[in-house]
């Protein structure tokens, strides 16, 4: 298998974890054929959107392109899930991606779409399914406590990005922490006292959040409003509010990141993947909804998949796409889908050839697949980059999806096979 664009941040898996997320993907071989006429590998589709995509796509495009033959599709470009969505209604580009489906906002088909668009007018097909981690910057406890990463809850995130928790010496957040202290030893009429003080510092949280429209920022706040409503009231949305004269905004996943990177007392949410390039930085450990404490990974990503429903869709609209908070032992509860939007008639694109049509919608179903030798899937690559594969029901409801895209009317144009 090539090496993918971070291919090698995945030794930092487990390789136990790394299995187990394969074993949940689709067959064990890809059951169409992606090659293409000698006409068709020198044709391209453009590609932008949800950055939550980014590690994927600028790493399975590439592997594509060898496997196909195909030479000229160029990397995608990461400018955020609303944009993503406006330039695929504005044929921008072909293919957009967001981690909300089209049609969830009210912000869908307002301003920056195209005139008189609507949701029947597009097929939405999952991807990825990765966690959203909490990156947070706190070098003396780090240093200090080596071993144990801060803990935080649904209740607690809901307040820090909210306003209402200010400091990182909140009790909510030390009482989440009880190895996180200092302890001290006295003589008291002679006889030795010890007492324990939370070891968090007094110092303002910094609560990073992303200022451009955003899927990501969707995931989080959907997790914290259906775990804590009554304290983060804000209804999820790819608008994030700013939580308080101490937040910072940034733009796209890698922004986030980067902030809290540099920013001394921050909390930033991104995309797993970026944890793995920020490196430097740990991840918050996450109260799940079965009330354990539970680390980012692969493995724990996945368990949040074993209880989801399958999406389904009419007429455009997709729903059971919410991945929140399952309730599966060991599950990671911050966690969903990203979303490739693409015309539901390739031929309503200004100029599109069915060679075009036929080397989009083959990528497509090969971006879904996995499989366990030989040539690789898209969920392969996937699984390298820190997120979980598609499981099979999953994917072939997405398989199904893709078979609907037509061109000129006609559906399955490019013979996909089963």
């Amino acid at each position: 298998m090539k090496k993918t664009l971070r291919g090698t941040l995945a030794v930092t898996f487990a390789a136990g974890a790394l299995l187990s997320t394969l074993a949940v993907s689709a067959g064990a071989s890809i059951t169409s054929d992606i090659s293409l006429t000698s006409a068709q590998q020198g044709v391209s589709f453009s590609s932008d959107g949800s950055s939550f995509d980014e590690p994927f796509f600028n790493s399975a495009i590439p592997v594509y392109l060898t496997e196909s033959g195909n030479t000229k599709v160029g990397l995608y470009n990461p400018v955020g899930s609303t944009q993503g969505k406006k330039d695929v209604s504005n044929d921008v580009v072909q293919l957009g991606a967001s981690d909300v489906p089209l049609g969830q906002v009210s912000s869908d088909f307002g301003s920056g779409f195209a005139s008189g668009d609507k949701l029947s007018n597009y097929v939405q097909v999952p991807v990825v399914f990765g966690g959203v981690a909490l990156m947070y910057n706190l070098p003396s406890i780090t240093k200090k406590f080596p071993k144990y990463p801060v803990i935080l809850n649904a209740s607690t995130l809901a307040g820090i990005y909210a306003g209402k928790i200010t400091t990182w010496n909140s009790p909510s957040i030390c009482a989440l922490n009880p190895r996180i202290v200092t302890t001290t030893t006295k003589k008291v009429n002679g006889k030795k006292k010890t007492t324990s003080k939370c070891a968090l510092p007094s110092t303002t949280i910094v609560p990073v959040y992303r200022a451009d429209g955003s899927g990501t920022s969707y995931i989080f706040m959907d997790y914290l409003h259906t775990t804590d409503p009554s304290v983060y009231t804000t209804s999820p949305s790819t608008t994030f509010p700013s939580p308080n004269s101490n937040s910072l905004g940034a733009q796209k996943n890698f922004g986030v990141a980067n902030t809290t990177e540099t920013t001394p007392n921050s909390i930033g949410y991104v995309e797993y993947s970026y944890v793995l390039q920020q490196h430097t930085l740990p991840a918050a450990r996450i109260v799940n909804a079965a009330k354990q404490t539970v680390t980012i990974s692969s493995k724990s990503i996945s368990a949040d998949l074993n209880n989801i429903p399958t999406p389904s869709e009419t007429n455009g609209a997709v729903s059971n796409f919410s991945a929140v908070n399952g309730s599966s032992a060991g599950a990671y509860p911050i966690a969903g889908f990203s979303w490739a939007i693409v015309r539901a008639d390739l031929s309503t694109d200004s100029g599109f050839s069915q060679d075009q049509a036929t080397v989009l919608v083959k990528f497509l179903d090969w971006a879904v697949q996995s499989t366990s030798s030989g040539k690789s899937g898209g969920q392969n690559i996937a699984a390298e980059e820190g997120y979980v594969p598609l499981p099979s029901k999953v994917v072939a409801w997405a398989r199904n999806e893709i078979q609907t895209i037509k061109y000129n009317g006609n559906a399955n144009f490019a013979n996909l096979g089963s």
